[in-house]
């Protein structure tokens, strides 16, 4: 009986199921998992980094925009940056466009952000949150990653008025959630 491939080496047509779509499926999935727990452990190591409007820098200072696009960027997330002169108002239309058609690659793979229902949101999603106070307040207004999720609280990692900090939602900030989105690695 044959041994089983390992699903890492699954880059070509498998012998064993003659199924290339299938192998590229896993492969992608396996790169999924990869850069759920890259996002999250570089999310983590943000924390404490001053803010400061269009800032991109670890340890010196990053607004929320500009962190996700960083994190992406460390963990080997390929792709058009967000620039560093845009407005300093909040776009809500312009953040969800970007949220909707950002496109990376990863070895070699085509990345974008898939939409996921807020009650299926998982560790290594983004949460885009809307603002009541802004003029847009049903449109999102601040960016934060998901760093864990439990049956019982979400955690994320934020960059927030002070700093980057690392907190659980409260019913209030659960409640301003307007979409989260996780990384979809195409086949």
């Amino acid at each position: 009986m044959a041994e089983p491939i390992p699903e890492a080496s699954l880059a070509h047509e498998s012998p064993l199921t003659g199924s290339f779509a299938q192998d590229t499926l896993t492969l992608a999935q396996s790169y999924e998992r990869e850069l759920t727990e890259r996002l999250v452990k570089e999310a983590l190591e943000w924390v404490g980094t001053p803010f400061a409007h269009q800032g991109k820098l670890k340890r010196v200072g990053v607004d929320c925009v500009h962190f996700i696009d960083c994190v992406g960027e460390n963990i080997g997330l390929k792709g058009e940056r967000i620039p560093s002169n845009y407005h300093p108002q909040e776009d809500g239309k312009l953040m969800l466009c970007l949220l909707k058609n950002t496109q990376f690659t990863y070895k070699n793979k085509r990345v974008s952000l898939e939409f996921v229902e807020t009650a299926d949101r998982q560790a290594g999603n983004i949460a885009a949150f809307c603002d009541p106070l802004l003029a847009e307040p049903d449109k999102p207004g601040h960016l934060a990653i998901i760093v864990n999720v439990t049956s019982a609280t979400t955690f994320i990692v934020e960059a927030g008025l002070e700093k980057v900090s690392h907190h659980r939602l409260n019913l209030a900030w659960l409640n301003r959630i307007h979409s989260c989105w996780r990384l979809k690695v195409h086949a």
